[in-house]
């Protein structure tokens, strides 16, 4: 099997050839399942292209976002758990590159690139973690916003909301109404610029 790496799968540039000959490709809709609480995994995710998200439900029935997965992995934990405690859906169309788990543990456990490599993925996760922990911390909705805006997006392009306004109000824990007032307060000021994606 021949798999061609993108540019945007620089993440995954130190893992060793046998590895990546073991994904397998795949696409998957938005809303799409990829693995359910309670659910022995099997794969480890690396969302290519678009988003995935790992969520709980509230006992309320509002989704709790714990991790967004663009050009990167999801529940990466689940490589050394016995089962999924949440579950893990596509926010977006995804394109995805699944790893045989049993095949990443033997990787990483032979192969100094490879071991590397996951080190470093996961120092970066933990990174942007830290990132969402902070900014649930800020009290006002401008301040999430320009928090996230500043952390994750770019002088140059701004922040590209991966998603939907509804998706993003989950993100920065709000109510959509609230978000769509501030982003309304903030473009009426002057300080926010919104455009249609290209």
């Amino acid at each position: 099997m021949i798999l061609i790496m993108l540019s945007q799968d620089a993440d995954l540039a130190g893992f060793s050839d046998q590895l990546l000959g073991a994904a397998k490709g795949t696409h998957r809709a938005a809303g799409a399942v990829l693995f359910r609480s309670g659910q022995r995994p099997a794969w480890m995710y690396y969302v290519r292209a678009g988003e995935a998200v790992m969520q709980r439900v509230t006992s309320a029935g509002a989704p709790v976002i714990l991790q967004r997965a663009s050009q990167g992995f999801i529940a990466e934990a689940s490589l050394a758990s016995a089962r999924y405690h949440c579950e893990g859906v596509c926010r977006s169309e995804c394109d995805l590159l699944a790893f045989p788990l049993s095949a990443l543990r033997e990787a990483i456990d032979q192969d100094e690139g490879t071991r590397w490599a996951w080190i470093g993925l996961l120092s970066a996760q933990a990174r942007a973690q830290r990132a969402r922990i902070e900014r649930q911390s800020l009290k006002t909705i401008r301040q999430r916003l320009a928090h996230l805006i500043l952390a994750e997006g770019s002088e140059k392009n701004g922040y590209r909301i991966p998603g939907t306004r509804i998706q993003l109000a989950a993100e920065l824990g709000v109510t959509p109404e609230a978000l769509y007032r501030c982003l309304a307060d903030l473009q009426a000021q002057g300080q926010l610029s919104i455009e249609a994606a290209a």
